[in-house]
């Protein structure tokens, strides 16, 4: 199979436009004003007081994905919505709902079954409230924290070879997606959220809006930046054991569950962050270094590659070369959480951010997994480990703090997009005057 992305159409042209009009999921506060006859300072101080007195909360926006017939947009808001208590934007391509009929109507063939009306939010039975959320369909993230989820697709380029400390094999032969699509209307579907994905991330490098990636989406964040994955070997085979699920199963005696898990398991494995890394802060205000535990359910991960830091010691960071700036990736995006392991050239890379600029969250577990309540698990169905021998409450407040601290730098985000139209309006309007032009 071969994959073809097609890159980002963004513009400098394309970020001006945009930065001069406000967004639609972005309530716009009441306009700055500033006493009449007042000094600079005390204009200062005024617009600072108003400023401060704002609370500008963004929803989030999360790229759309059609995993399961929209049973993975499903997740994706309604957990979002459960652990952050924001509204969610479902971001679209143009091309994405009428891929989606294809897909639909391709399975009802199959099955011999009625096709079913689209519709962008479905209505699953949860153990919490959540809202419809808002859909664009111009392919355009709004303003506030862009999230790009997980899903079963590898990236295009992920080659195979040994993670942790790079060798040779690295370098061997590219191979085609990981769990291929066995449809071909669900194949067109998939290349056009990879093409849809990768312009949202080039767009909000170009805008310097924040991100959050999640398990298969930290994979397409990495990849714009120029990384690649490496097939997990068997000795990590434990990852891809099933997560925790919102989804109610049945219990023994009959009755629903609050939460289950999607194939009778809970996985965990312990992961090590690192200290003072943007990850370790959304955790604990000190930012100190600690081991807590994930779960996990991918088969593939980021390539790793030895660079020498300030000091000539050897590092290990993520391969590749940025296609924007022509760095090294491992310069613009850092390591912040590896697994736990006796073994260091088998320490998989569980997690990195952004070194510069602004925040770019990825993470290879599913915080979002959490936005449940644990149960036993019914008679009969396998168990490895359960948030009933771990401590769940602690787990579920780290996810929360996560999401909740991304979700503030796209508040951020918001607001300074919205000050520099507030100035723009202002110097228009003579409220605030022109910079003299000299000449030298």
């Amino acid at each position: 199979m071969t994959i073809s992305i097609t890159p980002s159409s963004s513009s400098h042209a394309d970020y001006t436009q945009a930065a001069s009009e406000p967004s639609e999921n972005t309530r716009r506060p009441a306009p700055l004003t500033v006493p009449k006859n007042a000094t600079s300072m005390e204009k200062n101080s005024a617009i600072a007081r108003q400023l401060r007195a704002r609370n500008l909360t963004t929803k989030i926006n999360i790229a759309n994905r059609d995993d399961a017939n929209g049973g993975g947009r499903d997740w994706d808001h309604k957990t979002i919505q459960e652990l952050s208590g924001r509204e969610t934007v479902i971001v679209a391509s143009p091309k994405q709902k009428d891929l989606e009929v294809d897909v639909a109507t391709e399975f009802a063939k199959s099955k011999g079954i009625p096709l079913k009306p689209f519709q962008w939010s479905h209505q699953r039975n949860v153990p919490f409230k959540v809202g419809t959320p808002e859909v664009r369909e111009d392919g355009k993230s709004g303003e506030g924290l862009l999230l790009i989820p997980g899903g079963p697709v590898s990236l295009p380029t992920e080659v195979n070879g040994t993670p942790g400390m790079p060798d040779a094999n690295h370098l061997g032969e590219q191979s085609t997606l990981r769990y291929p699509p066995k449809t071909e209307a669900r194949g067109r579907s998939s290349l056009e959220r990879l093409a849809h994905q990768r312009n949202l991330v080039d767009d909000a490098r170009l805008n310097g809006q924040p991100i959050m990636a999640i398990c298969g989406g930290s994979w397409h964040v990495v990849s714009a930046f120029g990384g690649n994955t490496v097939t997990s070997p068997d000795y990590e085979a434990h990852h891809t054991a099933d997560m925790p699920s919102i989804v109610p199963i049945p219990s023994a005696d009959g009755s629903s569950a609050q939460m289950g898990v999607a194939h009778g398991t809970i996985m965990q494995h312990p992961i090590s962050v690192k200290q003072d890394s943007l990850l370790a802060q959304t955790m604990r205000r000190d930012g100190a270094a600690q081991d807590i535990n994930v779960n996990s359910v991918h088969w593939s991960e980021v390539l790793s590659t030895h660079y020498q830091d300030e000091n000539a010691v050897t590092q290990v960071g993520i391969a590749g070369t940025d296609p924007v700036s022509r760095r090294p990736t491992s310069e613009l995006l850092d390591i912040n959480a590896k697994i736990s392991s006796d073994e260091p050239n088998r320490a998989t890379i569980e997690g990195f951010e952004s070194r510069h600029g602004a925040p770019i969250l990825a993470v290879q577990w599913h915080p979002e997994a959490l936005a449940g309540s644990p149960v036993e698990h019914p008679k009969g169905l396998p168990s490895t480990s359960g948030f009933v021998d771990a401590d769940y409450e602690t787990e579920r407040s780290r996810a929360v703090a996560q999401i909740n601290a991304m979700a503030q730098t796209g508040d951020a985000y918001a607001a300074r997009r919205e000050m520099t139209r507030e100035f723009k309006e202002q110097v228009a309007t003579g409220q605030i005057p022109k910079a003299p032009v000299t000449s030298e």
